[in-house]
């Protein structure tokens, strides 16, 4: 198995693994994404209908349990395989995210995880408000990392956090590729998010996908973003791929 990222460029990279360490970074994975079925009830379910029962609650606990187990002393969570996610800028947003959507119970005594982890989204937003550009020479992921740490900031941050709030929206609304990054409404990718790799020439792209897009605008909903020229813009390009 190979990862494939992208490099500052915007050209694609690649991660080689080793067998052995390659396995345990996949069930960490595996667990990561476990974690957000369970939340949304599909194991239990998918469990009933084998003829097993199952505690959803317990499931989840000990989902949680491992995930918090992960929590590095500054706060993030990273990757121990790829250095693409070394940093934690991409897996902090993303599993804190996670860890905020379970029910209040399985959420006491966890006071402390969560502020260390808000606190370093916090200290990972730059002064454009971006997420994910840290490192000078590894793209983490920032339009991705910035939505999720937008997610966090605005489901469990505190008033004095507005100002990174509205900073992070910003960087976002900039990212849309409308016409202030040279796109005119006669381009494919007008309307849409992207990867975010900085320094890409006026009018080029670089990846999109929807994924990328729709991670941004459930951030934007989140936030209370009040834009109906952006949301319009997502919606057309949306338009433009239904089938």
């Amino acid at each position: 198995k190979r990862h494939r990222g992208n490099n500052r460029n915007g050209s694609m990279i690649h991660h080689g693994s080793t067998s052995g360490a390659s396995r345990r970074e996949f069930l960490k994975q595996a667990m990561h994404a476990g974690t957000l079925l369970l939340i949304g009830g599909s194991v239990p379910a998918l469990l009933a209908g084998c003829g097993k029962s199952v505690d959803p609650t317990e499931a989840l606990r000990r989902a949680a349990n491992f995930l918090w187990a992960q929590q590095s002393p500054d706060g993030a969570w990273r990757s121990h395989q790829y250095a693409m996610l070394r940093s934690g800028q991409a897996y902090t947003s993303f599993v804190l995210h996670s860890l905020l959507q379970l029910p209040a119970e399985l959420l006491a005594g966890r006071k402390e995880g969560i502020e260390r982890g808000l606190n370093f989204i916090r200290g990972s937003i730059n002064a454009d408000g971006c997420i994910g550009l840290s490192d000078p020479d590894i793209t983490e992921y920032p339009n991705y990392a910035t939505s999720y740490g937008l997610r966090c900031l605005a489901k469990a941050g505190t008033p004095t956090d507005r100002s990174l709030i509205e900073r992070a929206i910003g960087y976002l609304q900039r990212q849309q590729l409308a016409e202030q990054r040279g796109f005119s409404p006669q381009h494919l990718a007008y309307g849409a998010w992207g990867f975010g790799s900085p320094n890409l020439p006026e009018g080029s792209p670089g990846h999109v996908d929807l994924s990328h897009h729709r991670m941004v605008l459930q951030a934007m909903r989140e936030a209370g973003v009040q834009d109906p020229a952006m949301f319009q813009r997502a919606t057309d390009f949306l338009r433009l791929l239904q089938k």
